[in-house]
């Protein structure tokens, strides 16, 4: 209720003058307690106690970025029967769960010493990501398309391509990041936003490793075309002024 939140806030504003540095972090039955009051004395927030698989995560987080920072919203990779790991599962799907976490504040909490050696590569190529994307979460948001539907339960993977554009602060530099879950289109033509008309940008794949470059009004009239053959896969794409 109204009082037990004011409670709160001011148990909260009490550690952050005491303890500047503390990193507190708001959790309180999953996201009962996600406000934007509560935003001032926390660094972090989980959306949800459900952390699998990784479309719920894209969902959860997809949502709330609607109001909250990405760079507040946990994302984390944790151990879970949804999504088996083995010496043989294949490296576009390990990218695949890993960055369905990174549209938020990114971690892993499981066994890392039992992983098998595949598993341990990912999550360097996928560190290694996260860190070069994280300053773009502090800047503009973009929904390149509509929110995928979900359903609880059954809980099955999207039918619908999803994508988010991120841009840093200061317009130089943005990413997106699209997934193509359950879709059965393998090819899908996104509108990068939030480029300046006259603006020449620069968009890179970073695993196709191809790049084209041109004016934003080209970028927001023709689209963009991502293909992605498998279900289940995922594609970063980096924007840089040119």
């Amino acid at each position: 209720n109204f009082a037990h939140s004011n409670g709160v806030y001011e148990v909260m504003g009490h550690l952050r003058r005491q303890f500047p540095r503390l990193v507190i972090e708001n959790c309180s039955g999953g996201g009962h307690r996600t406000d934007l009051g509560i935003i001032r004395y926390t660094d972090t927030a989980w959306t949800s106690d459900a952390t699998s698989p990784g479309h719920r995560v894209r969902y959860q987080n997809v949502g709330a970025g609607h109001v909250f920072p990405a760079r507040y919203l946990n994302s984390w990779f944790v151990n879970n029967d949804e999504e088996p790991v083995s010496p043989d599962t294949p490296a576009a799907l390990l990218d695949y769960y890993l960055r369905s976490r990174m549209i938020g504040a990114f971690g892993i909490s499981d066994r890392i010493g039992d992983w098998p050696a595949n598993m341990r590569e990912a999550a360097r190529r996928g560190i290694a990501l996260y860190k070069r994307l994280r300053p773009t979460l502090a800047g503009d948001v973009h929904h390149l398309v509509p929110q995928a539907s979900l359903f609880i339960p059954p809980l099955k993977a999207p039918e619908e391509w999803e994508a988010i554009e991120y841009f840093e602060p200061g317009g130089q530099r943005g990413v997106i990041l699209c997934f193509r879950a359950a879709a059965e289109a393998a090819t899908c033509v996104l509108r990068p936003r939030g480029l300046e008309a006259r603006g020449r940008y620069r968009l890179t794949f970073h695993d196709a490793g191809r790049s084209e470059t041109r004016t934003g009004a080209e970028w927001a009239k023709a689209g963009l075309e991502v293909t992605l053959p498998e279900k289940f896969t995922s594609e970063v794409i980096w924007i840089e002024k040119a």
